[in-house]
């Protein structure tokens, strides 16, 4: 499961990459720009799989005071912060 959130978010910063690249190389204005980054960042990176995963966590394992949802069931605790910390807020809002 963590390695496809991975390779989503690679796949989303390549496609950022190369919409800042077309702007750069003026193939594009940089409203088409903003614009084409904007539709991007609304991709979500969360599989059906992690939503449901998510969706069974009780509200009693959450982390009070932390900004960090608790660690959604089968995966690493020691891999949740970075992986929290690389969500953009579209997806971070799918977790609260």
């Amino acid at each position: 499961m963590i390695t496809q959130i991975i390779k989503e978010k690679a796949r989303i910063n390549m496609e950022r990459a190369a919409i800042v690249q077309r702007y750069q190389n003026n193939q594009i204005s940089a409203q088409d720009a903003r614009k084409m980054i904007e539709q991007v960042d609304s991709q979500s990176i969360m599989t059906p799989k992690m939503r449901r995963v998510l969706s069974d966590l009780p509200e009693a394992q959450s982390n009070a005071g932390s900004d960090i949802p608790p660690v959604p069931e089968g995966l690493d605790p020691d891999e949740w912060p970075a992986i929290w910390h690389s969500l953009t807020e579209v997806e971070k809002a799918e977790f609260r």
